[in-house]
């Protein structure tokens, strides 16, 4: 139905590559339950999966309305596509969310993180990844307008922690956390220091991450130095500074593909699941990653190529439980 022009640029997706998506996404058998592998919308509309997936990237990948994107999908009425967006959001929310964005199941590869960052800059030994905090945008609210505005980008939004590792994915992600807070208070509220001591016990080793001056530096987090600072001490906080900004990099890769959820005047609270479409939107760019590695060069973005450490298969990035 799609040319493969149309599939890249609407569904951000190789159209060869969109069976593959679907059965690794578990959309291939229907909603849960179903006994006619269709998936169902409240008001009793029938997808079929392949259709039930374009809608959800279709939808994520641009800021249109649904009007404008319903004679792309197939031309049915805008609310039965608003509704089986809803519908398989929720279930890739409910499958995948939050143990797939779980620093700990990275265990085994660790001390190849930190071998790549350590042959990179030649600095920390024991590094596995970089943190950082982003504030996505949204609509003033009717309600609560305090609680999410942030003074420092000066408009309504929530905040999200994630570190980025070598292997070019987002892998701990945690949020949504209100957008008046800082990163440092995000951070405690994360509870990631109790998820990198479950990793450094696995590991055998003391490892840390690397963040910003909004964190504070111990035992599994390492930061640069402020202020008066010897020459030293000064050279080694701009090198490891310059290899942090992949952290922004993985931001980057999200909103590059996934459009909608950076045009803030369309997210409005109350009215869409804002974070859980963020939250999604972030699992469809890992996915991607490790697709475009496994099927065509190797890395899957420029994180990777830089560091040159691959990210796993998609299934084993999906169901890291299973054996292949």
């Amino acid at each position: 139905m799609y040319s493969e022009s149309t599939c890249w640029a609407a569904f951000r997706f190789h159209k060869v590559d969109m069976p593959y998506l679907l059965e690794q996404l578990g959309l291939a058998d229907g909603s849960p339950g179903s006994t006619d592998g269709m998936w169902h919308t409240p008001n009793r509309c029938c997808f079929a999966p392949m259709e039930a997936l374009v809608c959800l990237l279709g939808r994520l990948s641009y800021p249109n309305t649904w009007g404008q994107r319903a004679q792309l999908l197939g031309g049915r009425h805008p609310s039965a596509y608003s509704q089986m967006f809803i519908v398989v959001l929720q279930y890739l929310y409910d499958r995948f969310y939050p143990h797939v964005f779980e620093i700990g199941r990275f265990s085994s590869d660790a001390l190849d993180f930190a071998a790549a960052i350590h042959a990179h800059g030649q600095l920390i030994e024991n590094c596995i990844g970089f943190i950082d905090g982003t504030f996505r945008h949204c609509c003033r609210p009717k309600d609560d307008q305090r609680v999410i505005y942030s003074g420092y980008y000066k408009g309504h939004g929530f905040k999200f922690q994630s570190v980025v590792c070598p292997n070019g994915l987002l892998c701990d992600f945690w949020g949504p956390h209100c957008g008046r807070r800082a990163d440092g208070h995000m951070f405690r509220a994360s509870g990631f220091e109790a998820r990198m001591q479950q990793l450094s016990q696995k590991v055998g080793k003391i490892m840390c991450v690397y963040g910003d001056p909004a964190y504070c530096r111990g035992k599994y987090v390492s930061k640069g130095y402020l202020g008066a600072c010897t020459p030293e001490q000064a050279r080694w906080t701009g090198r490891m500074n310059s290899i942090r900004e992949t952290v922004e990099w993985g931001f980057m890769l999200v909103v590059r593909d996934w459009a909608f959820i950076d045009y803030k005047k369309n997210l409005r609270l109350g009215l869409q699941p804002i974070s859980m479409m963020y939250i999604v939107a972030v699992l469809l760019t890992n996915v991607k990653s490790c697709m475009m590695a496994e099927k065509y060069d190797g890395f899957g973005n420029e994180i990777a190529n830089k560091f040159r450490v691959a990210p796993p298969s998609v299934h084993m990035y999906l169901y890291p439980d299973d054996d292949e």
